[in-house]
């Protein structure tokens, strides 16, 4: 990939995050990028495939590596932790990426996100759903609906970068600093699942 390639790239993933799909112009991009339009196009054809090259390229890569440490098989703490770590590091990366996606996917005007990333999610859950059946069958923990934990687990992990508009304001900074309290949530949802499913 070439220089010039990388700062489009870099530059239209800052802007579609800070502005979304919507609020983004090929001349928005080349601008930050210090190229002409001409030269954004010649490279992504157009700003759809810009947009799914971007997004592949963040979560694509991330749920890749998250199915290969499925394989893995971990125990299934190992695994909740493995989830919380994996969300809650990644995102920390890109604070505002969240709240980009749930309003991309719910985008009226047809929503640009790739079917490969929807189905990593789904392969995801299913070998998360399956583990959770087999603790269950063998009496390690209480029963309980998989896609419930699932969505409590994710739920606890993404809420507080949703709410970024809403603590940005509360401590006067577009730049609030979420990487303190990082490890401290970690420790906080592996109890709060734990005791959750843990057998009385």
């Amino acid at each position: 990939m070439s220089n010039i390639e990388q700062r489009i790239l870099d530059s239209a993933k800052a802007i579609f995050v800070e502005k979304g799909y919507e609020g983004t112009s090929i001349r928005d991009i080349a601008t930050e990028a210090k190229v002409n339009v001409a030269m954004v196009n010649y490279y992504f054809r157009s700003k759809e495939n810009l947009f799914q090259q971007i997004f592949m390229d963040v979560y694509g890569t991330l749920l890749n590596k998250a199915i290969e440490e499925e394989f893995e098989n971990p125990t299934l703490y190992r695994k909740i932790e493995l989830l919380v770590s994996f969300i809650l590091d990644n995102v920390a990366k890109s604070p505002r990426l969240p709240l980009f996606v749930l309003t991309e996917i719910n985008r009226e005007s047809g929503n640009l996100v790739n079917d490969e990333f929807l189905r990593g999610i789904q392969q995801f859950f299913n070998f998360f759903e399956k583990q959770i059946q087999d603790e269950i069958n063998a009496r390690n923990i209480r029963p309980i609906n998989p896609t419930e934990l699932f969505i409590n687990i994710v739920s606890m992990c993404i809420f507080p970068f949703l709410g970024l508009p809403v603590l940005e304001r509360v401590f006067e900074s577009r730049d609030y600093d979420v990487s303190p309290f990082i490890d401290a949530r970690k420790e906080q949802i592996m109890d709060f699942v734990m005791n959750s499913i843990k057998i009385s």
